[in-house]
Formats: structure tokens, C-alpha cells, sequence
């Protein structure tokens, strides 16, 4: 399974094309109604706007895409928009450039310059992290053996998410894939194949990117 690119939390730029504000302003959105949702706040919130251009890119094995020129001529805000978030390889987001008219025509061409900055300038700016595959087990495990398999979750990567504390230890962990063996058969060798070892879903959790930007 891959992971994937997202921006950790919204952001927001502004730039002036020749008398013209572009406000452009991206968030996280996981699905369609989130990303409506976005859009809907910055529409009611800009309400006197000449436009609020929008794109969003959200799911990953199932992509959806969208965007919207919202009156500016055909390909010219949208699509622009949309291609930015794209080249950015960025998944799960939704951007919208709002425009204040100044009174000074672009054309098509200075639309989709515009447009395209204000885009390509709140993505780049935005803090970015990674989507990543994780198991969860579910370790049922004596105390003796506690300790150690705890050191172990965590140099592998993985995180202890609940303990309960009875006769025995429940554990509910998340493990990156390349891991799951490894603290399966750990756990087992501690226990002296006594531990109870329950393979649960796979969930995405986000970890901060290591690359600029």
C-alpha cells in the first residue's frame, strides 16, 4: 500500500494582479462533503466576491476531482487551479482563489497565470505531511513481557494507542506493514508463544514529510 502527500492543516495567501486580489485558500478534506463543506465557508465568508474559483482532489485508490471556474471564462480559473494541486502530487485538499475584480481585464491567459500562482503559492507555502499505511494489532501479553515488546513497537515505528491493565496486558497498537511481522513474532518469543496476537484493519495516519516545504 502507498502512502501519499497532504497539507497537515489550511492555509491562506493573497497576491494583486494588476488591481485584482487573489485570495487563495487551501484545506484538508477527506471526501466530497468535507470538501464542499470548505467551500461553502469561504463563499458565505466572501460573499461579495467577484468569483470563488475552486478545485479539490480527495480520495486516493477512489479519486475524485473537481473544479469550478465559477464565471470566469471556460478553462481559464478551475482547471488552472485543479493542474497545480495535481503537479503538487497532493491528495485529500481543496483549494479555493476568490478574486475582488480592480477593474482592469486579464484575458484568458493573464486569468490562468493569476490563478494558477495564487494556487501554486498557498500549496507551496502550506505545511505538508505524509499519509502512511499502519496495521493495528490488538497484543494480549503478560506483564513480565511488557517492557521489552514496548521498546520494541517503538523503535520499529509503531505506537502503543491503548493499554488495559488486568490479569493480563491488552495492547492496541499501529505498526507501519514492513514492522508487523517482526513485533508479531517478537511478542511470541517473549511469551513463549503465549501472546495472543489479533490482526485488525489498516488505517492512514499522518507523519510530518522530511522534504522542504
Amino acid at each position: 500500500m502507498q502512502e501519499y502527500r497532504v497539507i497537515a492543516k489550511g492555509w491562506q495567501v493573497s497576491i494583486t494582479v494588476r488591481k485584482s486580489e487573489f485570495i487563495a485558500q487551501a484545506g484538508p478534506a477527506k471526501d466530497e462533503e468535507e470538501a464542499w463543506d470548505f467551500v461553502e465557508k469561504i463563499r458565505e465568508l466572501h460573499r461579495e466576491a467577484t468569483h470563488n474559483v475552486y478545485a479539490w482532489r480527495v480520495g486516493f485508490a477512489d479519486e475524485l476531482i473537481r473544479s469550478s471556474d465559477d464565471g470566469e471564462p471556460a478553462g481559464t480559473a478551475g482547471r488552472p487551479v485543479l493542474e497545480v494541486i495535481q503537479r503538487e502530487d497532493l491528495h485529500n485538499v481543496v483549494v479555493v482563489v476568490t478574486r475582488y475584480f480592480g477593474g482592469i481585464l486579464l484575458g484568458a491567459g493573464g486569468l490562468v497565470r493569476a490563478y494558477s500562482k495564487a494556487a501554486a503559492e498557498v500549496l507551496r507555502e502550506a505545511p505538508k505531511a505524509l499519509c502512511q499505511p499502519r496495521r493495528r494489532l490488538r497484543i494480549c501479553l503478560d506483564y513480565g513481557a511488557l517492557g521489552k515488546l514496548q521498546n520494541e513497537i517503538i523503535q520499529a515505528g509503531g505506537a502503543i494507542e491503548e493499554a488495559d491493565y488486568g490479569a493480563l496486558v491488552d495492547l492496541d497498537v499501529l505498526l507501519p506493514l514492513p514492522a508487523v511481522d517482526f513485533i508479531s513474532q517478537t511478542a511470541l518469543d517473549l511469551t513463549r508463544g503465549e501472546a495472543l496476537i489479533e490482526q485488525l484493519g489498516i488505517e492512514y495516519v499522518m507523519v510530518k514529510e522530511n522534504r522542504g516545504g
